[in-house]
């Protein structure tokens, strides 16, 4: 049940959600300075939703939409004296920024910044300077905002604080300027061409219209680590229709001449991409390929970079090094011990099957000749799915019309094979399809399946009183 403020709150924001300048393109900030993480804006129009979230379109803002593969910024937006509101998403339509805002006031947690601080903030017609040290994050994160006045109401021509998770943003930065790296390599060695990009918060993929062999993307890897310790620099132009004669790049679409940004590195990478790109290569820190496959007749590769490429090396460093030890070898011994380890259980296995094939074997010359039916079950141990068929071909011998062999299922029920020397086995399917929940199929004379929902003792009973 609402109060009586909160539907005053309501009644005001439904007045502001028609306005005319929210029809004017927002000015957005990450074109000017990727850097920048804290601005302040003025709001157009603010439509809240019936989920209770608000849409906010400002006259300006730092946040990257989701786009060009890349998922959108996130952070946070609050008025003076007020606890701030999140930002869950931002989407770009015809031109303007609209911003997703939840009341989730988060106080006590990085991106906060408290509104005694406002001076710190980058104001409307000042750009926000980049960090004295390109792709640091500087100090302010732990910067707070006491818990304030819920409900806000952002009304148009209200001024508006912002902040950035630039941790997030940052992060961002680095894995897509690797992908430009590995992606410009692979179009100026192999000129195959990225035909699909993703960067989430957890992976990144490309897909290439080639396939690379892994001999291949091992050296693309190594060049591009080397560009990286190289530390060139990354810019962004927006070059005009007769400057885009004079030059070639890399794009996965048509773009209009008069919206076309491109990034460029110097000897490696020109491309076509309105995302946010660190200044300087060196700022991607490392790049490593998780892995590949091979994907619509070309190749599909999982990149990380900066601190996600560190995360990963120091997960797999310890998973080394505690196989290491189990194994009591050197790292470098590894792949020797594990292939010297995987024939010793191949032996072993082989050693095992070889012995329960002849204690099988004596149980079956245990059983009476002759007679209408017989069935047999596994013991423990002898569940392999070969001894099925070997089974019932030396019970087939023993002149019975029916032989079934029956295996426990480790996820329940029993697998089996049936053979008939008189052909009856289809017969016998058939029939326990009736009574059973039973899967399988085969010839007249063998079939194969499994069974569930029932018992050992069941099925001898079904056999003991089958007549073919």
């Amino acid at each position: 049940m609402r109060s009586v403020v909160e539907w005053i709150i309501i009644a005001k924001e439904m007045e502001t959600q028609s306005v005319v300048e929210e029809t004017i393109p927002t000015k957005k900030l990450y074109d000017e300075d990727a850097y920048c993480r804290e601005f302040m804006a003025r709001v157009l129009s603010c439509k809240r939703l019936p989920d209770g979230s608000r849409n906010l379109i400002m006259d300006q803002s730092a946040f990257f939409p989701e786009a060009g593969g890349q998922s959108c910024d996130t952070g946070w937006i609050w008025q003076e004296g007020a606890s701030p509101l999140r930002v869950s998403q931002v989407r770009l339509q015809d031109g303007i920024l609209i911003h997703t805002v939840v009341e989730q006031a988060d106080p006590g947690h990085e991106g906060e910044v408290a509104p005694g601080h406002e001076g710190q903030v980058a104001s409307r017609h000042e750009k926000q300077a980049a960090p004295g040290h390109e792709g640091q994050v500087a100090p302010g994160s732990e910067e707070q905002i006491a818990p304030g006045r819920e409900g806000q109401v952002f009304q148009a021509g209200t001024e508006v604080f912002a902040k950035l998770d630039f941790e997030a943003r940052y992060d961002k930065m680095q894995q897509h300027t690797g992908e430009h790296i590995f992606s410009g390599l692979v179009n100026r060695h192999y000129g195959y061409h990225n035909v699909g990009f993703h960067l989430g918060d957890d992976e990144v993929t490309m897909d290439f219209d080639g396939r690379l062999e892994e001999e291949q993307i091992r050296e693309l890897e190594e060049v591009a680590n080397r560009i990286i310790r190289q530390n060139l620099p990354v810019t962004a132009s927006f070059p005009s229709a007769e400057e885009q004669k004079q030059l070639t790049w890399r794009s996965k679409k048509e773009i209009d001449s008069e919206s076309l940004r491109l990034v460029t590195i110097p000897g490696v990478d020109v491309c076509a991409c309105c995302a946010p790109h660190v200044k300087r290569t060196g700022e991607v820190n490392l790049l490593k390929v998780e892995s590949f496959q091979n994907y619509k007749k070309g190749t599909r590769i999982f990149l990380c970079c900066g601190e996600r490429a560190y995360h990963l090396f120091q997960k797999e460093h310890r998973m080394v090094r505690a196989l290491a030890q189990e194994c009591t070898t050197s790292y470098e011994n590894l792949p020797d011990r594990f292939r010297q380890m995987q024939q010793e259980i191949w032996q072993c296995k082989l050693r095992a099957s070889k012995q329960m094939e002849e204690l099988l074997s004596y149980r079956i010359q245990e059983l009476p000749e002759g007679g209408e039916n017989l069935v047999l079950f596994l013991k423990e141990g002898e569940e392999e799915g070969s001894l099925l068929r070997k089974a019932a071909n030396q019970l087939m011998q023993k002149g019975a019309v029916l032989c079934a062999v029956f295996s426990r299922k480790a996820e329940g029920g029993f697998s089996f094979v049936i053979g008939s020397p008189q052909n009856k086995a289809n017969e016998c399917l058939q029939k326990m399809k009736e009574a059973f929940a039973v899967r399988g199929g085969g010839t007249p004379e063998m079939v194969q399946g499994s069974v569930q929902d029932t018992t050992a003792q069941e099925l001898e009973v079904f056999f003991s009183g089958f007549r073919g």
